[in-house]
């Protein structure tokens, strides 16, 4: 690892803040204390991508960020700075938007024969037959007959390619399918030669071969046809203008169109049937991303070649991985990673749900934070709160508060609306590995479909990790599996109790088989999608009883965390993954029909103030997500305008935003305490702190894409400035600009530049008790023995009464960062250490 870790910055790079906008932040990243910045992809995306996760060549930097040049610039800023990167990878899924993505363009082009049919999870043998051979694409607007009969549909001609375009869709033509076409140009034409290229295009091998050498005879063939197509057409106008008569009439007559368009090797279709017929696999429930194949060697290192270059040159120091949970076999990819690059940083984007645990058989450095970001969110909510609130949401919404049957049911409907082709696809199999067991062949495809859905919609985590090159199944992963067969059985009595202990072997791999393995493998890859739009894409929208608990990675259901288990958490951290990042949020970190009204209320305390175009675009995106009266897939045009005027009278009425000022006002204080311990933890816990752009000051972003917003580094960077020769006290004068923040930003991440030993692999985490009358109110550490950190929790309740509440510290003398005190070892009060500051970095001066 050429740099050590210290603290990363994350970067989200577009077309209007490329590399050259980034290299431009180097210096203030570098003064900042940063020591790695964290890039959001890199690698060509489509067409006006706003985030980079939809690439669509692995062989060019994305030149709307400024191409290879403007990255090699800014890893050069970089460098000079004495700072590392962290490049955000995405190997689960490609971008579809055609002819950008030039693998897919070829496989629509040519089927099973293509080159690159293997590269994609592409069903080609599904039990539908209009399907098989096919690759599905719900695009139309309306059902295909009434799409071509309005003339959406055309074929058109460049040179001597031809192409199907539908609006600003545009697709290949199979080049056997053009035969026929061509045949009536040579008539037309009376060209002989034009007429001996159409037959050379019927006697191309077929779209389905599989065999190496017919493949490449027929891509050779194919490619010289096309030349000679394009070269007879342009030295003779005449038959180059009988090709396009020829087109011109099969887009005139919808049975001509239709029959050519059946003889591709794809098959347009509304967009719709992709709720029960898609024929690949997706990233969750997006048609326009399509999942690789990076389990075959082929693939990953074509994915990958220009990131492990960069690896190999010093260009990246680390990677983390996006959504490792949608891959056949994570485990056997991330050791493939490490395999070829052993000395690589990586983290994973992995959601763990509260008590799930990362396989430590991943080669990896942790997480990339979610985790710890509910556990430090949890800790500053009071438990006792729970059943007043609990109350308050029952009685103001009349929804359900058992969040775990919220959950089933909202999961239950995903699979159902949004991932019923990928149930479809499971289902199917089953049957198959069924019928190859006699005592279980003759359940109906309808039994398994029900099964199988109750059996996802109860699974308690995103996955388990059933892999194929290892010796046996986790613990972990038999009791994940155990728990959701039980659930399934005390729910569904009416289900064949040997079937479900059936599915458990199967899916624990105790049947042998390779059907029954790609059962398990498949299964896996299902239950991902379903809890994640379950989850945080559904019911963190429409269980509001406190949404600050709505955070990726958390349970609404869980109602705060004491300091003893924080404390487990960071030692388990500590010990294990000691470089994980520390931590991303959807939310920023000040945010915290009746239902979705109450949902408003919250949002609103959370972010006020907030310009009311925010508030109306997030409200549209929470009805949508919550799926109760509109969707994104079936919008309510009169209900979301009714909303839409219902917020826009709410912040209208003045004396309601007076009564929120006033409200708020109350809150401000003890929000904002909350917020820099939140902050201190994440700087000076087990692992990797990461500083996500522009919340270095107060950020009351709300989720995706309002946390996108452009940030004013102008404004940061003069902040920064007046605070080297500034004292606490002048800092805190000054809390509404958001300098308390950025003030212990700095101090911890040069203490840590300072004094890395604490902080590092091999350092400790100790947690300090403190004593007295408020003592659970207080969270304290040690790392190392050589820095404590102090912060204070749960405020409201306690009113600011410390009385005589202490903090044990070690023996010694205590430089206090944030303030620039001398603090004696011994019992501290804890109103000493917070008077000046709102929390407390403490430094050892001298041992003893």
């Amino acid at each position: 690892m050429a740099i050590e870790p210290r603290a990363t910055y994350r970067l989200q790079l577009h077309a209007g803040f490329g590399f050259e906008s980034a290299a431009a932040r180097v210096e203030y990243l570098d003064r900042l204390g940063i020591s790695h910045l964290y890039t959001s992809p890199v690698l060509q995306a489509a067409p006006g991508s706003t985030h980079g996760y939809d690439v669509v060549d692995h062989a060019k930097v994305n030149r709307e960020l400024g191409g290879e040049e403007g990255f090699a610039r800014l890893a050069a800023t970089l460098r000079e700075r004495g700072l590392g990167q962290l490049l955000d990878i995405v190997p689960n899924h490609m971008a579809i938007v055609t002819p950008h993505n030039r693998w897919w363009w070829d496989v629509l082009e040519n089927g099973p024969s293509s080159r690159y049919a293997g590269y994609f999870d592409v069903d080609w043998d599904p039990p539908e037959a209009k399907l098989r051979n096919t690759v599905l694409l719900p695009v139309l607007e309306d059902q295909y007959g009434r799409v071509l009969e309005k003339g959406l549909l055309a074929v058109a001609r460049t040179d001597g390619t031809f192409t199907v375009r539908y609006h600003d869709h545009e697709w290949p033509v199979a080049p056997h399918s053009i035969d026929a076409l061509l045949a009536g140009a040579a008539e037309r034409a009376g060209s002989d030669e034009l007429s001996f290229i159409a037959d050379a295009y019927s006697r191309l091998a077929l779209s389905t071969a599989t065999d190496v050498a017919a493949i490449r005879r027929r891509h050779r063939h194919k490619e010289v046809l096309r030349q000679q197509l394009a070269r007879l057409c342009r030295e003779q106008p005449d038959v180059g203008a009988a090709v396009d008569a020829e087109v011109a009439r099969a887009n005139a007559d919808p049975e001509a169109l239709d029959g050519l368009l059946e003889r591709q090797n794809y098959r347009v279709a509304f967009w719709r049937t992709a709720a029960g017929d898609l024929g690949y696999r997706r990233f969750f429930d997006v048609n326009t991303l399509v999942g690789l194949r990076v389990e075959v060697e082929r693939v990953f290192f074509d994915t990958h070649h220009l990131v492990l270059g960069w690896l190999d040159d010093g260009t990246v120091d680390g990677l983390r991985i996006d959504h490792p949970d949608g891959l056949r076999d994570p485990a056997a990819y991330l050791h493939r990673l490490r395999s070829a690059r052993p000395g690589v940083w990586v983290v994973v984007e992995k959601v763990l749900e509260p008590g799930e645990s990362l396989p430590e058989s991943w080669p990896v450095e942790g997480t990339t934070g979610y985790d710890f970001m509910w556990r430090a969110s949890s800790l500053f909510v009071d438990p006792e709160g729970e059943r007043p609130l609990t109350d308050l949401y029952a009685e103001l919404t009349g929804e359900p508060v058992d969040y775990a049957e919220v959950l089933r049911v909202q999961k239950h409907r995903v699979l159902r609306e949004v991932l019923g082709s990928d149930v479809n696809r499971l289902t199917a199999l089953l049957l198959e590995v069924c019928e190859r067991h006699r005592n279980y062949r003759d359940h109906t495809r309808h039994e398994l479909h029900e099964v199988l859905r109750e059996l996802i919609a109860c699974f308690p985590v995103y996955r388990t990790y059933v892999s194929l090159e290892a010796e046996s199944v986790s613990a972990q992963d038999e009791r994940y599996v155990a728990e959701a067969i039980n659930v399934v059985q005390a729910r569904r009595p009416e289900f064949d109790q040997r079937l479900l202990a059936f599915l458990r072997d199967l899916l624990l791999r105790r049947v042998p088989g390779d059907r029954e393995t790609e059962l398990v493998l498949r299964f896996q890859q299902v239950t991902g999608p379903a809890m994640a739009k379950g989850a945080e894409d559904t019911t963190f929208y429409c269980y509001n009883r406190l949404v600050s608990l709505n955070e990726v990675g958390g349970n609404p259901g869980r109602f705060g965390l004491s300091p003893r288990e924080f404390h487990e958490a960071a030692r388990a951290a500590q010990w294990k993954w000691p470089r994980g990042l520390l931590a991303e949020r959807y939310w920023g970190e000040e945010v915290a029909d009746r239902n979705l009204e109450y949902l408003f209320y919250q949002t609103l305390v959370g972010a006020w103030p907030i310009e009311t175009a925010r508030i109306k675009a997030y409200m549209e995106k929470a009805a949508r997500e919550a799926k109760s009266r509109t969707s994104w897939t079936a919008p309510q045009t009169p209900y979301e305008a009714a909303l839409q005027a219902f917020v826009e009278a709410v912040l209208a009425d003045e004396e309601f935003r007076r009564e929120l000022d006033g409200f708020v006002a109350a809150l401000r204080e003890a929000g904002q305490v909350v917020s820099l311990a939140q902050v201190l933890l994440k700087l000076t816990c087990p692992g990797v702190p990461d500083v996500y752009q522009g919340t270095e000051l107060w950020d009351l972003s709300l989720v995706d894409p309002d946390n996108r917003r452009p940030v004013d580094f102008a404004l940061r960077q003069r902040l920064l400035r007046e605070l080297e020769g500034m004292r606490v006290d002048a800092v805190t004068a000054r809390t509404d600009e958001g300098l308390p923040k950025l003030w212990l930003i700095t101090r911890a991440l040069g203490l840590r530049r300072r004094r890395p030993q604490p902080f590092s692999p091999h350092g400790t985490y100790v947690p300090i008790e403190a004593q007295g009358p408020a003592a659970d109110h207080v969270l304290a550490f040690s790392r190392g023995g050589e820095v404590v950190t102090v912060v204070p929790r749960l405020l409201l309740r306690l009113g600011g009464q410390w009385r005589d509440t202490r903090v044990p510290l070690p023996e010694g003398t205590w430089r206090n960062e944030l303030t620039d005190e001398d603090v004696p070892g011994g019992a501290v009060p804890a109103a000493r250490l917070f008077a000046r500051f709102p929390v407390a970095l403490l430094s050892r001066r001298e041992r003893p």
